[in-house]
């Protein structure tokens, strides 16, 4: 090894006390092989969040397609970072169950498939932080017995990974702070805390998530500039409000797809001449609530009259859809309202609509279950008494549409069948024909609802008869 001369009389510069230990270092290393995790993962990762809108540029694009397509063929392919084979197998586990079957086969022939990268894949493929909080997701996710202990424990390893950058970011650079891949990886934290059923942390993610929207100017600035985050943060908050029956955060106003609504009621009054066949008591209610009520009639009707009409949205554009008029019905009424301040036609109706629009929301959502709307139901049709036949009929869609959406459990039928029995009989009706003839006078999905509904009818005759 050569020898360094060094002037004593610079002794106390930096930059000669930098050459003295560069020296030493060499000596002590020599013939030594050290091995350092690479840093350029790093530096790609802050430079990319540096620069958020190469995430759309065709260039990314192609190259995040590129990826993806070869993961879902080869476990083994490269990605911009550092990850075990364990890693990729959770995450190859999450690719497949968020983009096999988004959504039911029933919207199959109204609602087509964005082409390009989903958002959740996108971002994964081009931010570490957001990767290792989708491989944490994989495991809370997961109903198979074949996520290991060692899975698990992988999972938190990579949660933890990620909240420490994204701290890191946070208390860096203003623009990667404030960054879309920020907000993405912030809006995936939370989801991931309600898959695993603890609200409480959800929610102090997603109060983290309003001051980063705050900062870039408002969810209507983001609705603007990032469509497909801002689209996430707009359905957490819907289904906070859902969970939890607080008000929305964000003002209706804000949420995209009127257009597309505009336009789906257009179609639907074109296609009936104008005339909209509604039940009369709808005339009697309030005008907000009748307003929802055609916004829902239309969604069936786009589904159940796909053959006729021949038309079709994106699922993006169904996603704003349902999420403006989930938005319109919880505006009307939280689900926390007390059921005795609200006239009883309308809260039938109200949490009707509700479960039918529940109906579409379930499959977008991972191991959710909403707890408060089935407890709604289940106090307005127990604690109430409907002796009018419009309430009995309301109450009878009622039944059956909650059994499609909410009623998904085999020991809610040991009441929910006899009390279908009851306001049949009461109603006179006897036969499926008829029953089914009652209940699609209201906003009914045949595709989803028909056979799960004759199921339940069919069942009646095994059930004690009960009091009239």
């Amino acid at each position: 090894m050569p020898i360094q001369f060094i002037d004593h009389s610079l002794i106390d510069k930096k930059k000669t006390r930098s050459l003295i230990r560069s020296h030493v270092a060499k000596g002590k290393n020599l013939g030594r092989t050290i091995h350092r995790p690479s840093r350029c993962p790093q530096k790609r990762q802050v430079a990319r969040s540096n620069k958020e809108s190469e995430i759309y540029n065709s260039e990314n694009v192609d190259s995040s397609l590129t990826i993806q397509r070869q993961l879902q063929e080869d476990l083994s392919t490269s990605l911009p970072f550092d990850v075990s084979w364990a890693c990729r197998r959770l995450f190859h586990q999450f690719y497949n169950l968020v983009t096999v079957a988004p959504y039911p086969p029933e919207l199959g022939k109204a609602v087509t498939p964005v082409k390009g990268p989903r958002l959740f894949l996108q971002y994964a493929f081009i931010d570490e932080a957001f990767f290792h909080c989708l491989v944490a997701m994989s495991v809370a996710a997961a109903t198979s017995p074949s996520i290991t202990h060692q899975e698990t424990t992988e999972a938190f390893f990579h949660l933890s990974r990620s909240l420490r950058l994204v701290n890191q970011r946070l208390a860096g650079d203003g623009d990667v702070a404030l960054s879309d891949t920020t907000l993405a990886v912030v809006i995936a934290m939370t989801q991931h805390e309600r898959m695993l059923g603890y609200q409480s942390h959800a929610l102090i993610h997603f109060e983290g998530l309003q001051r980063i929207i705050a900062l870039r100017g408002g969810i209507s600035a983001l609705v603007s500039d990032c469509p497909w985050v801002a689209q996430k943060a707009i359905r957490a908050d819907f289904d906070f409000a859902l969970q939890l029956g607080s008000p929305t955060r964000y003002s209706v106003e804000y949420v995209p797809g009127k257009a597309t609504l505009n336009w789906l009621r257009e179609e639907h009054r074109r296609t009936v001449n104008g005339s909209l066949d509604v039940p009369p008591l709808i005339n009697h209610v309030n005008e907000g609530l009748r307003s929802t009520f055609e916004d829902v009639s239309t969604l069936a009707w786009l589904i159940n009259d796909s053959a006729v009409h021949g038309l079709k949205i994106d699922e993006y554009q169904f996603h704003n859809v349902i999420l403006l008029v989930g938005y319109h019905l919880l505006n009307l009424r939280p689900l926390n309202t007390p059921i005795e301040a609200t006239d009883r036609i309308e809260l039938l109706l109200h949490l009707g609509l509700a479960a039918l629009m529940a109906i579409f929301f379930l499959p977008l959502s991972l191991k959710t279950d909403i707890v408060l709307l089935r407890g709604c139901i289940t106090s307005a049709v127990m604690e109430q008494g409907y002796d009018d036949k419009d309430e009995r009929e309301l109450l009878l869609w009622l039944l059956f549409t909650a059994k499609i959406s909410v009623f998904r459990h085999a020991d809610e039928d040991v009441w929910l069948i006899p009390k279908i029995s009851q306001v049949a009989t009461q109603l006179g009706l006897s036969t499926w024909d008829q029953v089914s003839q009652t209940i699609q006078r209201f906003p009914w999905v045949r595709d989803f609802a028909n056979d799960t509904a004759q199921r339940l009818w069919d069942q009646i005759p095994s059930f004690p008869s009960p009091p009239c």
